[in-house]
């Protein structure tokens, strides 16, 4: 079966539902609501710690009003992964989408037909959305968790600065205006860490599809520079892969003893192109064991 990138050009993938999504109505008024309690703190000058401990306490609390909830930004996610396996089963394929002669965007299928292949490979299509679904929720959680740890150090910086009086108010009024830009950063949030996720469920149907059809033997894990890029700190360093080769559990050319594993051991024993947060990564399949390097080799 021939096959599209899902992570390419011309990509199928819905992303207008997060990209035309507004900040809650409410999200405006408590920003500025606790940029005016602030200010007026700012205003009426040094407070005894006790005071600046309550104060802390209680606008802390207001941070994560100002943010879509997690539960709704997965829920939103879960809309635009169900959308395009849809548009998979349909297509018995991953469609693509084509400018016609009237420059009118055209949803076509490149496969005009379902084969067996395909449909032994549902069951992990399947499996697979939910699993990304879970992963999606997890990955928000502790993101925003992040994010709103931030605004809390603000608030922190911030309350010191007023206790200590006018000698800090310009440095003050300083952190008052970064304090209301990450604000501004928590409601839309899920925009920022909807980029860093976009492409995570179609690059595993398309891993899954490129499995059950075309059968390679081994993959060769491709760094790119862009994981770099994350505002947000992570665990991993996928650099440490570039190059690195993974054999394929059960392919035909283990069975046939045409192939061994390697020092890299199997594809499914480390985490995947795009599972992680902000991963960028991909991969290159090698069809043949005379591809496969040396120590592969039979």
């Amino acid at each position: 079966m021939d096959y599209v990138s899902a992570t390419g050009e011309g990509s199928p993938f819905d992303h207008q539902i997060f990209a035309n999504r507004l900040p809650d109505d409410d999200a405006a008024s408590r920003i500025d609501a606790i940029a005016s309690a602030l200010g007026a703190l700012l205003k009426a000058g040094p407070q005894p710690a006790t005071a600046v401990q309550d104060i802390y306490a209680v606008i802390s609390r207001t941070f994560p009003l100002v943010a879509p909830s997690v539960e709704a930004v997965t829920a939103r996610y879960e809309l635009v992964c169900q959308r395009f396996l849809d548009d998979v089963i349909a297509a018995g394929g991953i469609p693509i989408r084509a400018i016609t002669s009237s420059d009118e965007m055209d949803s076509r299928n490149i496969n005009s037909h379902r084969n067996k292949a395909f449909d032994a490979a549902l069951p992990s299509m399947n499996e697979s959305f939910k699993w990304c679904l879970k992963n999606f929720h997890s990955q928000a959680d502790r993101f925003l968790a992040y994010q709103l740890s931030l605004q809390q150090e603000m608030l922190r910086d911030f309350l010191e600065l007023v206790t200590i009086g006018k000698s800090m108010k310009s440095t003050a009024k300083k952190k008052l205006t970064e304090i209301k830009k990450q604000l501004r950063f928590l409601a839309k949030w899920d925009r920022l860490f909807y980029t860093y996720k976009a492409m995570s469920f179609p690059t595993e149907i398309e891993r899954i599809l490129i499995l059950s059809n075309q059968h390679p033997v081994a993959a060769i894990w491709r760094y790119s520079r862009l994981d770099q890029d994350v505002e947000y700190p992570h665990a991993y360093n996928h650099q440490d892969r570039d190059n690195r080769v993974y054999a394929i559990r059960d392919s035909w050319a283990l069975k046939n003893g045409l192939v061994k594993v390697g020092e890299s051991g199997y594809l499914d024993e480390v985490s995947l192109p795009g599972q992680d947060l902000g991963c960028m990564c991909s991969l290159e399949w090698i069809a043949s064991p005379d591809r496969v390097p040396t120590e592969m080799q039979r």
